[in-house]
């Protein structure tokens, strides 16, 4: 999954609730979901599970301020940040090795504060506009000071 939030923003905060299900001889440990940048530059990946070295279904819920972890990252400059669910160990067997059921996944980010600069066909427009204004105003004032003829 990919969601824009922006060029260059910083990814600061992860919270999650979910349920999921490892299948035999797959363990829940092993299932985990990345967020990284669209070229796969920077990111976080976590697995819920750590330490459940066994098949089954459970519920997993944890809160991660990655700033105070060292782990923030800035996506890049087309400002997609995407979501990936995966399996560490593939176990050769026909079946999927886990599925993920529910959840709620949230990620807090700041997007990247940029000076507004307008663009060079938004500086022509406002600057013709301008030019324009002056002669009309020369115009008025020239035809106001000219002779009237009777």
């Amino acid at each position: 999954m990919t969601f824009d939030i922006g060029a260059n923003s910083s990814v600061t905060g992860l919270s999650y609730t979910l349920n999921m299900t490892a299948f035999h001889p797959s363990w829940l440990s092993e299932l985990g979901f990345a967020f990284t940048g669209s070229q796969n530059t920077g990111g976080v990946q976590i697995n819920p599970a750590t330490g459940y070295p066994v098949a089954g279904t459970a519920s997993f819920s944890n809160s991660i301020d990655l700033v105070q972890a060292g782990l923030d990252f800035n996506v890049g400059a087309d400002g997609i940040l995407r979501l990936e669910f995966y399996e560490i160990f593939d176990d050769a067997s026909i079946l999927p090795d886990g599925r993920w059921h529910f959840g709620d996944i949230a990620f807090d980010y700041t997007p990247e504060t940029v000076n507004a600069v307008p663009e060079p066909a938004t500086a022509l427009l406002l600057g013709g506009g301008a030019m324009l204004m002056g002669v009309v105003v020369r115009r008025r004032r020239a035809n106001a000071k000219a002779p009237q003829l009777a």
